[in-house]
């Protein structure tokens, strides 16, 4: 008998995002589209997007969502 012991150690992990753009794409342009899509900058340190879909064909049974974050290689000197 094998007996495997798992030990679970949570640690308290902060993440901060600074969002720059944001693109909505519509794979398949008859059942959504998308009415507005944008990033807004309410300060310096305070981003949010905001996103308005409309479904045109219902109902929805299966729906995916794909997001990718890439990493900016600016730096100010």
């Amino acid at each position: 008998m094998v007996s495997i012991t798992t030990i679970l150690w949570f640690k308290k992990v902060s993440l901060r995002l600074k969002l720059t753009q944001l693109k909505c794409i519509e794979t398949d342009k008859s059942y959504i589209k998308f009415n507005s899509c944008r990033v807004k900058a309410e300060s310096r340190d305070l981003q949010y997007f905001t996103i308005y879909i409309k479904f045109l064909q219902l109902p929805i049974t299966d729906m995916r969502l794909h997001y990718s974050a890439i990493k900016s290689t600016f730096k100010k000197n």
